[in-house]
């Protein structure tokens, strides 16, 4: 028969767990939030890397570089560099096709 340290003990277990999951998914949701933080300052931004990466809470930029690379498969300089070449063919592309100017191909 179990006794009531017992019960109480399972009790505590439990809450334990709950607590346990409910942290999990704030550092989960915190991580996330620093993940899109530091992309979009690397996007939109000219900041050094270095203050990007205090910016976004690591201490050094060789740490901010490792994570980058784990999580994007990209340096932090690669990852800005690929989005504004991106950027900059999603803009000469529409430059082509909105001039209003129609090329014939000769037929």
């Amino acid at each position: 028969m179990p006794t009531a340290n017992d019960e109480m003990f399972a009790i505590y277990k439990q809450h334990a767990a709950l607590l346990l999951r409910e942290a999990s998914l704030e550092r989960d949701l915190a991580t996330q939030v620093r993940h899109a933080i530091r992309e979009r300052l690397l996007r939109e931004t000219d900041r050094p890397l270095i203050q990007v990466a205090y910016e976004v809470g690591y201490g050094s930029q060789s740490t901010f570089t490792r994570a980058m690379r784990r999580w994007l498969d990209a340096s932090p300089r690669a990852y800005r560099q690929r989005f504004r070449d991106f950027e900059r063919e999603q803009l000469n592309g529409k430059r082509a096709h909105g001039t209003g100017v129609h090329v014939s191909n000769g037929d």
